[in-house]
């Protein structure tokens, strides 16, 4: 009874089967080829393009960081004054370990051999030297407000506040290796930035804000003359790009930048709506992050107070020819977003760091 049975269960699945073949075979395609067929001709596969995302360097909090040229290394400062050194390809490296406390800024030299770190309270910042060649340390004298490189990173300029008269500031220029400073020029500002883009001028300018106006001097070393180039205007920000005569500069009306040329300095097409610290530029082509959504009135301020963060996506445009790629475009399926600013070019690789959760990223440039 049992053999019976099964004989039947097989005649009935293969009556099943033979049925079901017939009622497909009008809806089979008889003229579709494998995908594996060598008559396909070349070109023709769509092929599964993986695009590069943005990497975290350190999975730890960064305060700064800058490129060294020689060998593209990253040098990162954590907040509390440790650095170390990330070669591509290697482990991060400790490379000093001095006590760093009220981390305010780091300013690298164009060759990133050599950084000005300052820190300490407001009133009374301190700024000390770090040779990453030979990572040792030397201070520079303690009435130092503000300092930075020369393009060939043989001497510091740097600022001083005289106390009388009221409201002066001296420019004195230390050579880096006699030790030697000397007095060059004064000029009446209350508080200012240096940059020394170009080995014939100094730039100095005036605390950026939308609320108040501000300035941008320029003293020429070889005259010792100095010469209004920008002011007032609100909003006054600038990027200035080593080792070029061009400038990223902010445009506050339409809340976009654009690349000026040394020495006048006016913006050209206006590229990205963004700010120039969310952009850098290598050769002829700009990289910028630039906000997904709209941007508000007081776009500049909310910013800079972090009143405001960004979803950006990274863009870049070859600003001779206009023309643009996206180099990563957010699609706010990240687990985290990206508010990008510090923005660095090394090899093939484009660095940043994030105000979302402050670390240092990088992302892979195609061909």
């Amino acid at each position: 009874m049992k053999r019976k049975l099964i004989i039947i269960g097989i005649v009935l699945v293969l009556t099943l089967v033979v049925v079901g073949y017939f009622f497909a075979l009008p809806y089979m395609d008889d003229t579709a080829t494998e995908v594996n067929d060598p008559t396909i001709e070349e070109g023709t596969r769509e092929e599964l393009v993986v695009a590069p995302v943005p990497l975290a360097v350190t999975m730890a909090s960064v305060f700064d960081y800058w490129v060294r040229a020689d060998d593209s290394s990253i040098y990162y400062v954590t907040p509390g004054g440790t650095i170390l050194q990330k070669t591509v390809g290697q482990e991060a490296e400790i490379v000093s370990t001095l006590a760093l406390e009220g981390l305010r800024s780091v300013t690298p030299s164009n060759d990133g051999s050599l950084a000005i770190i300052e820190f300490g309270p407001d009133n009374q910042p301190q700024f000390r030297i770090f040779n990453a060649t030979s990572r040792s340390w030397r201070s520079l004298p303690e009435t130092v407000r503000a300092a930075t490189w020369s393009p060939d990173a043989t001497r510091i300029a740097y600022l001083e506040h005289d106390e009388l008269p009221a409201g002066q500031i001296t420019l004195y220029l230390l050579d880096i290796a006699s030790g030697v400073s000397q007095r060059v020029s004064s000029i009446h500002l209350l508080d200012a930035e240096l940059a020394w883009p170009t080995a014939d001028a100094l730039y100095i300018s005036t605390p950026a804000s939308g609320q108040a106006e501000s300035y941008l001097w320029r003293y020429l070393i070889g005259d010792g003359t100095w010469q209004l180039v920008i002011g007032p205007q609100r909003s006054l920000a600038v990027n200035w790009i080593p080792d070029t005569d061009r400038v990223i500069l902010f445009e506050p009306r339409e809340n976009s930048v654009s690349v000026g040329f040394l020495p006048e300095l006016v913006g050209g097409e206006r590229f990205f709506k963004t700010l120039p610290s969310k952009c850098t530029a290598a050769e002829n082509i700009l990289y910028c992050a630039v906000p997904q959504d709209s941007l508000p009135v007081n776009f500049f301020d909310e910013y800079h107070m972090r009143g405001l963060y960004t979803a950006d996506s990274l863009l870049a445009v070859d600003f001779t020819t206009e023309e643009r790629v996206t180099l990563w475009l957010d699609d706010f399926a990240a687990p985290i977003g990206i508010d990008a600013y510090r923005l660095e070019i090394a090899g093939d690789h484009l660095y940043f760091m994030n105000r979302y959760d402050g670390r240092l990223y990088s992302l892979e440039l195609a061909d």
